[in-house]
């Protein structure tokens, strides 16, 4: 039993199916989620995974479930292929056309890994701060708005915008930084990016921001994922030019060399 489940994994037309259902599942999302909008609103601002324990109607996320069960099945066939592969089939003759693809079997792993950290263990939070005020937003980092630059046109409205904000906290030395919306700032495993601003009022005279809050956990992964992805293929098309450049390469009696 478990012999013929491994041999179903590592198929090619088993790799094959799995894409064709995540595609299916994907469609069937993009006509679901727009009809669902007030349902699916809160989606993008925060974590999947703990949007999916706070959002618990099976009828309406059953499509989601089903692509996240469609790429840990995917996940699983390429961790096997790879292992199989490695151990059983690998030569020295053309190493590097054979192990390129292996190294991005790895990267896409490691993408995977990257999305599934960040959706577990991941938040994303929207804090309010007014210039002279402090927040707390989370990982126990705090947020002071020491002062705001605003570029008002001509009638009142903010065309531009940045700040001088102050962070302290999770055990790091506190720090200024300015932030504005092209440059987000970085703190205690957090990243902070400037979202909009409220222009001062005659009541308050203070304008405040509101800053994005995430935390990214799987974001190192992600990105040694696609390094491995995009070296593997560099390889790949390295390893396949010089072989063909060699095929085709004229012997010494004026013929062309025949493959391997």
């Amino acid at each position: 039993m478990i012999r013929k489940a491994y041999d179903i994994l590592i198929s090619l037309k088993t790799v094959f199916w799995l894409f064709a259902a995540t595609l299916l599942f994907m469609l069937i999302g993009s006509f679901a989620l727009p009809a669902e909008l007030a349902f699916f609103s809160g989606i993008d601002d925060e974590p999947l995974f703990g949007w999916l324990n706070a959002n618990a109607n099976i009828t309406k996320t059953w499509w989601i479930w089903a692509i996240i069960g469609a790429i840990a099945l995917l996940g699983a066939s390429t961790v096997l292929c790879t292992i199989d592969y490695l151990l059983n089939r690998l030569t020295r003759s053309r190493l590097l056309l054979k192990l390129s693809p292996q190294v991005m079997h790895t990267g896409a792993l490691f993408i995977m890994l990257g999305h599934l950290l960040t959706g577990s263990y991941g938040f994303k939070t929207d804090v309010t701060v007014s210039e002279g005020k402090t927040a707390a937003v989370g990982n126990g980092v705090e947020i002071k708005l020491e002062k705001m630059t605003l570029k008002l046109d001509e009638l009142g409205f903010a065309s531009d915008w940045s700040a001088m904000i102050s962070l302290s906290g999770a055990g790091s030395a506190g720090a200024s930084k300015n932030i504005a919306p092209s440059s987000p700032v970085y703190y205690g495993g957090l990243g902070f990016y400037f979202r909009s601003v409220d222009t001062p009022s005659e009541a308050d005279g203070a304008p405040s921001a509101v800053f994005r809050v995430s935390k990214d956990p799987g974001a190192a992964w992600a990105l040694l994922g696609a390094t491995l992805l995009a070296a593997g293929g560099i390889g790949f098309l390295t390893a396949r030019f010089n072989l063909s450049v060699k095929e085709t390469r004229p012997r010494a009696d004026g013929n062309e060399a025949l493959p391997d």
